[in-house]
């Protein structure tokens, strides 16, 4: 079992990953073990083996496979994506779809994106 200190998880995420894939690692915080980090599938069958269900979270997800020509929000004929892609470079060169893309732009960003931060106080007093 490997063991890493905080800071170098911090540094070197892809090694740490990298140990945990083979087996558990843990992770050391000030001289003390903090953490165990392990693998999907060894989180899966010591849950199987301790006879608990385990969370929907740590189960393989089926790859997602689209059939058929899925429409482009923006309009754009994806059929031919060489004349797709040439064409949304002359739409973006010429700005004849900025409100479009805006609007799109706009739904991505509330699908994924986080709250807003409030807006910090700084010189701003009460009196």
């Amino acid at each position: 079992m490997d063991e890493y200190r905080s800071i170098h998880l911090q540094k070197n995420l892809g090694d740490v990953l990298a140990s945990a894939e083979v087996a558990p690692t843990v992770l050391v915080n000030r001289g003390q073990p903090r953490l165990v980090l392990m693998s999907v599938g060894e989180f899966r069958r010591l849950k199987e083996l301790a006879g608990e269900p385990v969370p929907a979270a740590a189960m393989p997800r089926l790859p997602l496979t689209v059939r058929g020509r899925v429409e482009d929000r923006l309009g754009y004929d994806t059929s031919d994506l060489y004349a797709c892609a040439r064409e949304m470079a002359e739409a973006a060169l010429s700005g004849r779809n900025a409100a479009a893309v805006e609007t799109e732009l706009a739904r991505v960003r509330a699908r994924f994106a986080k709250a807003p931060s409030p807006e910090p106080r700084i010189g701003k007093s009460g009196a």
